[in-house]
């Protein structure tokens, strides 16, 4: 297989490409495939869009096209098409080569995901491994595969199933109208109604169709092997498509709740960022992630989980407590209204609120915005204007006297002072930076 690999806003052109296009391209970071399987990715990826998401109503691709030329953007993944892949990764480095830049980047999403809805935080430690080469996929596959067949040698996951079959002795409830519909009133055998306890459950069920799914998508042997033990390990489940009805009668309670991370994955595949599909007669299938939505992500958690639990642990004792507010964001709200017509407009959302209470008395808000672009050392400013202007409505709509603009710690060579207010000189804006 043709594998290649891509950074955020990297360039992959057609060799049919015209003299134009390569020279406009010249000073950018390009990889080049044949016509035929450009235009083949063209395709999936078009197909593949819904999985992606929308901006405006129009629903994104993982690479931006043009005739001759695609571009990556932040959406981090990989696509294939036939014999013909691609991954992108995070450009979390300058410094490096272009292949220790690839590795870095994939290690650092890797990292990120552990702390967010996508990973259990259980996958943190197989998840940074500084020299898995694979594709993206293949380690989801793998951790998903190994995660899978750890939990199933504790047990598998059994549950009450209610059947609805002809017995020689009763058991259970018995149906009379089905007995007098299907067995013309004859007393044996019954129609019964009556609960088993079998390993054939719903959760049963996605597990496997996840596992069957995930065989004919990898071709690692570590994840095959574990995958083939996972499936010979349900093999009482039936076999039935990986459907959001299935996955919606799906309940995890106290016993099953350790399967959660691998319902979670089942939710990955069935979303189309790890699927089966067919673009014509060529097997295709894409899945990404959004590294805007990911880095918000992980910075919300890795605050609530590393950094909150100890800072409240000090603050507790003279009566103060920093809140992060639900879900790590603060509730909508919209700046004006019509007058006549009552319409909402501009909607203001902080990424991260914080509060910091006295005895349960709120005393003091700030506010975390996550940016998930370089902070550059250049000329002027690096910091936009639109940005600035963000950060002042969130001072005079939260009252906070900090706001923080936090970006990831791409390269650690470049400290930002920050900002003062003018009109009162103890409001602040912080430009800081966060290690990925």
């Amino acid at each position: 297989m043709n594998h290649i690999r891509l950074r955020e806003y990297d360039w992959l052109v057609s060799d049919n490409a015209s003299s134009y296009t390569r020279n406009r391209l010249a000073q950018k970071s390009i990889q080049t495939i044949p016509e035929e399987a450009f235009e083949l990715l063209r395709a999936v990826d078009h197909i593949h869009r819904p999985a992606f998401g929308d901006t405006g109503g129009k629903p994104r691709t993982l690479l931006s096209w043009n005739d001759q030329s695609a571009q990556a953007r932040q959406w981090v993944g990989v696509l294939q098409a036939g014999d013909v892949s691609i991954e992108v990764v995070p450009k979390v480095s300058k410094i490096d080569g272009e292949e220790g830049s690839l590795q870095r980047g994939k290690s650092a999403l890797m990292g990120m995901l552990s702390y967010t809805n996508e990973m259990s935080t259980r996958f943190k430690g197989a998840a940074l491994l500084q020299d898995d080469h694979a594709p993206l996929h293949e380690i989801f596959i793998r951790l998903f595969a190994q995660d899978l067949a750890s939990e199933l040698r504790r047990g598998l996951p059994r549950g009450y199933v209610t059947r609805e079959e002809q017995l020689t002795t009763v058991r259970g409830r018995p149906l009379v109208s089905a007995q007098i519909r299907q067995a013309r009133g004859a007393l044996t055998p019954m129609w019964c109604e009556h609960d088993e306890y079998l390993g054939d459950t719903t959760l049963a069920r996605a597990l496997l169709a996840a596992c069957l799914i995930a065989k004919r998508r990898t071709r690692e042997l570590r994840a095959q092997r574990a995958l083939r033990d996972c499936i010979r390990q349900l093999e009482g489940a039936a076999a039935v498509p990986l459907t959001g009805q299935l996955l919606a009668s799906v309940v995890l309670d106290r016993q099953t709740l350790r399967f959660e991370r691998a319902i979670q994955f089942c939710h990955m595949l069935l979303e189309d960022r790890s699927p089966s599909v067919r673009a014509g007669h060529t097997q295709g299938f894409a899945f990404a992630f959004d590294m805007n939505a990911v880095y918000e992500s992980f910075v919300e958690r890795f605050i609530a989980l590393e950094v909150l639990p100890g800072l409240n642990k000090k603050l507790t004792r003279d009566g103060y407590k920093v809140v992060m507010g639900a879900q790590g964001g603060a509730k909508t709200q919209y700046i004006f209204t019509r007058e006549h017509s009552g319409t909402e407009r501009l909607l203001l959302k902080p990424d991260l609120l914080f509060t910091l209470e006295e005895n349960g008395r709120v005393i003091r808000k700030f506010v975390i915005d996550t940016k998930w672009k370089a902070l550059e050392a250049k000329d002027g400013d690096s910091v936009s204007r639109s940005d600035l202007y963000q950060m002042y409505a969130y001072m005079a709509e939260y009252d906070c006297r900090r706001v923080v603009l936090l970006y990831p710690g791409l390269d650690d060579s470049y400290t930002h002072d920050g900002y003062i207010l003018n009109k009162d000189r103890d409001r602040r804006v912080l430009v800081k930076t966060m290690p990925v």
